[in-house]
């Protein structure tokens, strides 16, 4: 009898931390698909004004399938002559996804990128750490040439 009481308790700790786990993952889940619509959000916004209509989008910054998956939602804008901000746009594009197939969401969300555009930072100089350089500055006997050169 001891026994399977201990084994039922085990059974119910066990299921309760399952579900911490999945409300976690879930939560982690949401804030990145939050955070890739506000970045779509951001792409469509290109005139920085904080507010997304269809007649002020330049596509030439849009990935094609975001392009593909949003196309009937920048139609339907355009016929209403809608306006957004970020958080109406949240909660349509929320909608939006929630009516797509799993291939259009993997599409969307599946292997998460960020879109951000970023400045290429390659250089064929070698960054050296800036502590590794006072380090080497102590080191160095003076008269001896600059670390650079």
């Amino acid at each position: 009898v001891y026994k399977r009481q201990a084994l039922t308790k085990e059974k119910e700790r066990i299921e309760q931390g399952k579900s911490k786990i999945t409300e976690k993952s879930a939560q982690i889940v949401e804030m990145a698909r939050q955070q890739r619509l506000r970045e779509i959000f951001t792409l469509f916004d290109s005139d920085e004004d904080g507010l997304v209509s269809a007649n002020h989008i330049d596509i030439s910054h849009v990935p094609t399938p975001i392009l593909e998956i949003f196309a009937p939602f920048l139609t339907e804008m355009e016929e209403l002559n809608i306006v957004l901000d970020l958080q109406t746009f949240l909660e349509a594009a929320h909608k939006l996804v929630q009516n797509l197939s799993t291939g259009e969401r993997d599409k969307l969300f599946g292997q998460y990128k960020s879109m951000k555009k970023t400045s290429p930072q390659c250089t064929f100089q070698p960054m050296i750490n800036q502590r590794s350089e006072k380090l080497a500055l102590r080191q160095r006997p003076y008269g001896q040439p600059d670390l650079y050169d």
